[in-house]
């Protein structure tokens, strides 16, 4: 399986999550350098099922995918200093 085939399977599972507007807000906050969080957290799902895979671990593929999406959900810039 190639990494095209993995992001079919973030999306099909994902989907859900991936189209809300509040994770779409998420490409707007940069993480690990120029990378937003939304872009972050899919590569974080296609390797987690690539990891998976190449182990051969039987996992729930559905709550591994939405997990990994929502690892780091937070709907703020964490750049920008804010007590609340």
């Amino acid at each position: 399986m190639g990494y095209r085939d993995f992001l079919n399977i973030v999306y099909y599972h994902g989907k859900d999550i991936l189209e809300h507007d509040r994770m779409k807000l998420e490409k707007k906050f940069i993480q690990h350098g120029d990378y937003s969080v939304y872009e972050h957290s899919i590569s974080v799902a296609v390797y987690s099922l690539r990891l998976a895979y190449y182990f051969n671990i039987d996992v729930d593929i559905r709550s591994l995918v939405r997990g990994a999406l929502l690892h780091d959900y937070f709907l703020y810039d964490w750049h920008v200093y804010n007590p609340e």
